[in-house]
């Protein structure tokens, strides 16, 4: 929750997302919420796989080191890698409760948590909204090296410098998903 609220007046902060707004889920069983957490996980793995394959292996062609692009992308990884843990974790619970009729899932975020692998977006949110992120992306599409992401598809360099910036909030808004779904 440290995150999401600024020191003592307890204002909620502003965080744009390109997720749509979260709505009630009022009149779904369990299993229906259930089932529409793994469609979501699945969607939003997706969402990461984008990320890393299309932009950040693209972008890493026109930087000497690859570590040029922690800035803009940050710890990406480990949140692919966290939400390959949940998804498999989440598909193996609900395969075991097949014989029981309800999934117990709650456990599966309550192992996560304990050993605080959820701590990667706090990393990932400080950074990637950070202006050292936004300049990082501004240099490295100055670089005359830029002019080579033309080859990678009509209007690629646009999506970079447009899109690339409202993907990466992904992450942080699906936190909310989370959150939402953890109060379920």
């Amino acid at each position: 929750m440290d995150m999401f609220y600024q020191g003592e007046n307890g204002n909620s902060m502003m965080i744009a997302s390109p997720l749509p707004p979260i709505t009630p889920r009022d009149g779904l069983t369990y299993e229906e919420v259930v089932k529409e957490l793994l469609h979501d996980e699945k969607q939003y793995l997706r969402d990461l796989h984008m990320i890393i394959r299309v932009f950040r292996e693209e972008l890493i062609k026109i930087v000497d080191d690859p570590r040029e692009l922690d800035p803009i992308f940050s710890n990406i990884m480990d949140i692919y890698e966290l939400t390959v843990t949940l998804l498999g974790s989440l598909e193996d619970v609900i395969e075991m409760s097949q014989e029981q009729s309800t999934p117990c899932i709650g456990s599966c975020f309550e192992e996560l948590a304990e050993a605080a692998e959820f701590d990667v977006y706090i990393n990932y949110a400080n950074e990637v909204t950070s202006q050292q992120a936004k300049d990082a992306l501004t240099n490295l599409l100055a670089r005359p090296k830029a002019q080579s992401l033309i080859a990678s598809g009509h209007g690629f360099t646009e999506a970079v410098r447009y899109y690339l910036p409202k993907l990466l909030l992904t992450p942080i808004g699906h936190t909310f998903v989370y959150m939402e779904y953890v109060d379920k």
